[in-house]
């Protein structure tokens, strides 16, 4: 897996949370981001790479969790 970053951008008035749900890196360290974007902001997470990130059996993907479907989210590969 590449690294990733995610460019959030929060299509409501309103502002919203969005959480990055992390694993257990190779040191059993964790730690969620919980990330609070203002109405109509936009934000740049990350990067993002396998270690402490890729879910357990999908070493692919990166879960988050978001409080509204007004939270528009792109995923741009970096090397």
């Amino acid at each position: 897996m590449a690294t990733a970053l995610l460019v959030v951008h929060n299509a409501d008035v309103s502002e919203h949370m969005l959480t990055v749900v992390s694993t257990p890196d190779q040191f059993g360290r964790t730690g969620d981001i919980n990330y609070v974007i203002g109405g109509g902001e936009y934000a740049v997470l990350g990067p993002f790479g396998v270690e402490g990130w890729a879910q357990s059996g999908d070493a692919q993907r990166v879960w988050l969790h978001c409080d509204s479907d007004s939270v528009k989210v792109a995923v741009v590969y970096v090397d």
